[in-house]
C-alpha cells in the first residue's frame, strides 16, 4: 500500500489541481478546434441585368471555396436580350417575347475574400470560355454564333448568420440542431472583358459554410 507523507499532501493536491486544469484547457482547445474545423464552401444563385453587347437579363450559378483569404470560384452566367413583339393575340394578354441574343459564360476565378463577423467582401478575376449567339434585329442578321475567351470579374458583398443556427424549413420552421450550414444573400457586381463585353448587377442567394464557426 502506497503511503503519502502528510507534509507532502498539499503539494500532491496542488499537482492534481494543476493537472486537472491543464487537461481541461487542452480539451477545451481541442473542442474549439473541432467546432471551428468546418470548411468555407458555398454556392449561390443570382438574378440580375447587365449592359453591353452580350448583356441582358441574366441568371448565374457559382460555387466557391475559401482558404485563408484566398477564394476559388467556378461560375456560369447566362444572359438574354429580349424583344417584346406585342401580345400573342388580342384576346390573350400574354406578351410575345423573343430573344434577340443569348450569351453563356463558363469561368474559373481567383480572388480575395474578407470576413467581418456576419458579412463578407470579395473581389475576383479569372478566365472564361464564352458563347455568344445573335438571332438578329428585324431579320437583318438571323443567326450568328461566336466562341471566344474572356476575362471575367466580380465584386460581392454577402450577409449570413453570425453564429450557428437551426435550418429553417421554408424560411420559418426550425428543424434539427444548430449547424454551421446556412443561407446567405447579397449583391454582386459582375462582368466579362472580351470582344462581346458586358457588366451588370445582380442579387444573389446562397447556401453553405460562409465562415468558420
Amino acid at each position: 500500500m502506497l503511503l503519502i507523507n502528510q507534509n507532502k499532501l498539499p503539494k500532491y493536491i496542488l499537482l492534481i489541481l494543476f493537472f486537472s486544469i491543464s487537461v481541461k484547457n487542452i480539451l477545451a482547445s481541442t473542442q474549439d478546434s473541432i467546432i471551428k474545423s468546418n470548411p468555407i464552401v458555398f454556392a449561390d444563385l443570382s438574378f440580375g441585368y447587365s449592359g453591353g453587347r452580350a448583356g441582358g437579363i441574366g441568371i448565374g450559378l457559382e460555387t466557391s471555396y475559401q482558404f485563408k483569404n484566398n477564394l476559388l470560384s467556378a461560375r456560369y452566367i447566362g444572359n438574354s436580350k429580349i424583344d417584346n413583339n406585342g401580345f400573342i393575340s388580342p384576346f390573350i394578354p400574354i406578351p410575345d417575347l423573343e430573344a434577340r441574343s443569348t450569351a453563356e459564360e463558363f469561368s474559373l476565378l481567383y480572388g480575395y475574400r474578407k470576413i467581418k463577423d456576419g458579412h463578407s467582401f470579395s473581389l475576383s478575376g479569372g478566365l472564361s470560355r464564352n458563347k455568344y449567339t445573335f438571332y438578329g434585329d428585324g431579320g437583318n442578321n438571323p443567326y450568328k454564333r461566336d466562341f471566344y475567351i474572356g476575362f471575367p470579374f466580380e465584386a460581392n458583398i454577402q450577409f449570413f448568420n453570425k453564429r450557428k443556427r437551426r435550418i429553417r424549413l421554408y424560411g420559418f420552421i426550425p428543424i434539427g440542431k444548430p449547424t454551421a450550414l446556412g443561407n446567405g444573400f447579397g449583391l454582386k457586381a459582375f462582368g466579362n472583358i472580351s470582344r462581346n463585353s458586358y457588366a451588370g448587377l445582380s442579387l444573389s442567394f446562397g447556401f453553405g459554410y460562409f465562415k468558420k464557426y
